[in-house]
């Protein structure tokens, strides 16, 4: 807790500082109006599936996300808490801020998601229960130019442990994304480097460390939402192929349900890695309805089927595999 104290408390600092050189008195306090925290996520889930006798059930409501924030145009602090008797009660997902030292880009420091493919973290911004994959979060320093509808970000991120530097130093990343964005669609293609520095063991053109990943958002004649991501994330074997990918397609036009209003429904397909470590050989297939029947608020009612057999699920999108799922969320 003191940890994220000081790391928030540094942020407005650095904050304050930087905008203080070039912001009018009425911009400033509208600044300090938005240190309230002005994100808030809490979601529930419910599972028809049953764990095996004398393991619990899965047929009562779970805590799926809480996540409390303070994000504006400048900064973000990002949390996720969990009961306080957890191993780990608040999590630092993302902390970083945003600067324009050189006028014509943007730089963000700080601990932030890396930037490969289009993926969020939280509850809110998913139509589907299951979890999309993710990739990770680090510190490190990231660089953003946009030229019309294009973009170009790239980032370095250093490996090492914010609890204990001197013990511990995890060879850093390097990776750039680059967008193209029109009012239907959004393309990106993303490289991660991981050991990048690291050429005395391995060889700049070793693929084992490369991570590749291509993205598609896509509005089909104001009508269907495609959001399609294929990836490529290296582990340590040569042997096995590590190509994963995820299909969501959505009727974005919705339908009209009583009492839960504009409904949208959609199916989903997300390949996985089978046992032996290949990529795609696995699957999960997902199916549901979601709807917004107030004001930031949402409910997500789903069925998925995976293809492995599961009997004691460890993670939270195993405990909602080959089962019917409600999920209930609000945003504030």
């Amino acid at each position: 807790m003191k940890k994220i104290a000081l790391v928030f408390i540094s942020l407005l600092l650095l904050v304050s500082l930087v905008h203080a050189e070039y912001v009018v008195e009425e911009e400033v306090v509208t600044i300090k109006e938005e240190l309230i925290p002005n994100y808030s996520e809490l979601s529930f889930f419910y599972s028809s599936k049953r764990k095996d006798a004398g393991q619990g059930s899965q047929r009562f409501w779970h805590l799926k996300s809480t996540r409390l924030g303070w994000v504006s145009d400048y900064y973000c602090v990002d949390l996720a808490l969990s009961p306080l008797t957890g191993s780990d009660p608040m999590v630092l997902k993302e902390a970083y801020v945003k600067l324009q030292p050189f006028g014509f880009m943007d730089m963000y420091l700080g601990k932030k998601a890396y930037d490969f493919n289009n993926v969020s973290s939280r509850s809110a911004n998913n139509i589907t229960i299951f979890q999309p994959q993710l990739f990770s979060a680090s510190w490190q320093v990231l660089l953003s130019k946009s030229i019309s509808n294009f973009a170009v970000d790239m980032y370095w991120a250093d490996g090492g442990t914010p609890s204990d530097w001197k013990s511990y130093d995890a060879p850093s990343t390097a990776g750039a994304k680059v967008k193209y964005s029109n009012e239907n669609m959004e393309v990106g293609l993303s490289l991660r480097v991981r050991d990048w520095d690291n050429v005395d063991e391995y060889s700049w053109d070793d693929d084992s460390w490369n991570d590749y990943g291509f993205y598609t958002n896509w509005n089909m004649f104001d009508m269907l939402d495609l959001n399609l991501q294929v990836y490529n994330i290296a582990d340590d074997s040569n042997d096995t192929g590590d190509i994963n990918y995820f299909g969501i397609l959505s009727y974005s036009k919705g339908v009209y349900l009583p009492i839960f209003k504009t409904t949208t429904p959609y199916v989903g397909y997300f390949s996985k890695d089978d046992a032996a470590g290949e990529g795609g050989k696995e699957y999960n297939m997902v199916a549901g309805l979601h709807t917004s029947p107030v004001e930031n608020g949402f409910i997500k009612m789903e069925y998925n089927y995976d293809s492995v057999d599961i009997d004691d699920p460890t993670t939270d999108n195993g405990e909602m595999s080959d089962a019917f799922t409600v999920s209930v969320g609000y945003e504030f």
